[in-house]
């Protein structure tokens, strides 16, 4: 699926300004489909929107407790033990970047993030996007 972003595009001009990602390189977990329609949003907001989305979940706490959950959600990498857990996901997305004029140039993103928790509750949350 490939969105687009962009004054311009967003008005349906195809060739304006504006970015076109495929964003299936997220994956189709549950994080992976909520990380569709938030990965352009600024990395703080995107932080907080990932925090809010894991704390309103109906197994919250058992969740944040369990490397089997959170791989589940669609965390590729957990390490750790009983009582804390280190997890991590990242993805390339893959996409066109149009300038003014309909200059194309090709554009390569990377979303990382990684969760801490203890005891099922968030200790750290970080999220960083390369190349945008």
């Amino acid at each position: 699926m490939l969105i687009t972003i962009g004054l311009l595009a967003a008005a349906g001009c195809s060739d304006g300004p504006g970015i076109s990602v495929d964003v299936k390189a997220l994956g189709d977990s549950p994080l992976a489909r909520h990380l569709s329609r938030q990965w352009m949003n600024p990395e703080a907001a995107l932080a907080g929107d990932l925090r809010e989305w894991l704390h309103t979940r109906p197994d919250s706490t058992a969740c944040l407790a369990s490397d089997a959950c959170l791989r589940g959600l669609g965390f590729h990498q957990c390490n750790g033990g009983e009582h804390q857990l280190d997890c991590r996901y990242q993805a390339t997305l893959h996409g066109l970047l149009v300038k003014r004029g309909g200059e194309r140039t090709p554009l390569q993103v990377q979303l990382r993030i990684s969760l801490q928790s203890r005891n099922g509750a968030i200790t750290a949350l970080h999220v960083h996007r390369i190349g945008l």
